[in-house]
């Protein structure tokens, strides 16, 4: 008796096509309502965030000292909540806190 078949891009293009069960869906669930922190300097951040709502100095130190909550995923930029407002970011500017 042979083993059937299976090819992992096969796999992927399902996943792909079947909607909610994406692998992209998959991921984007993963991340929100995560711990999130700054690996970049205030400095940095200040030039890099977008601010949806707040003062953006408050922010950024809101942000390095207790870190945000990852409240949607955009494409490569996370909307991100502290206690003095929501701003968007690059994923690859923060870590899992």
């Amino acid at each position: 008796m042979s083993r059937p078949n299976f090819s992992l891009d096969d796999f992927k293009k399902w996943m792909k096509d079947h909607g909610d069960f994406s692998l992209d869906h998959f991921k984007r669930r993963s991340i929100e309502g995560t711990l999130v922190e700054s690996k970049i300097s205030s400095r940095k951040l200040a030039e890099k965030i977008i601010v949806e709502e707040g003062e953006l100095h408050e922010i950024v130190v809101d942000f390095k000292e207790n870190g945000g909550t990852v409240m949607e995923v955009n494409d490569r930029n996370l909307l991100v909540k502290v206690e003095l407002g929501l701003f968007y970011i690059p994923r690859k500017y923060v870590v899992r806190g």
